[in-house]
């Protein structure tokens, strides 16, 4: 994968990677609060608007609180394997 962009604040790192013509989004939680959700979706927000391609994410099946971070940005469930989701933000 080549990284397309990254946003680094104390909070969390947002990187982003293309893959087969595909972006992808990769997420370094260092703290959560309410404020860090809403700073990363306004963040997203505007990734979305400047790429104007859906975004796709890969997390582990048993990664239960980063499944729910990316359902609560929006990802859904489009794909999976015993091991892994894959998730798309539209």
């Amino acid at each position: 994968m080549d990284v397309f962009g990254t946003i680094h604040t104390e909070d969390y790192v947002l990187t982003l990677e293309e893959s087969e013509g595909n972006l992808f989004c990769h997420i370094k939680l260092r703290n959560w609060s309410t404020a860090v959700y809403k700073r990363m979706l306004v963040d997203l927000g505007q990734i979305r608007e400047c790429v104007g391609v859906p975004l796709f994410c890969n997390i582990q099946r048993a990664e239960d609180f980063k499944i729910k971070l990316a359902t609560m940005f929006g990802f859904m469930i489009i794909a999976q394997t015993d091991t892994t989701y894959l998730m798309e933000l539209l």
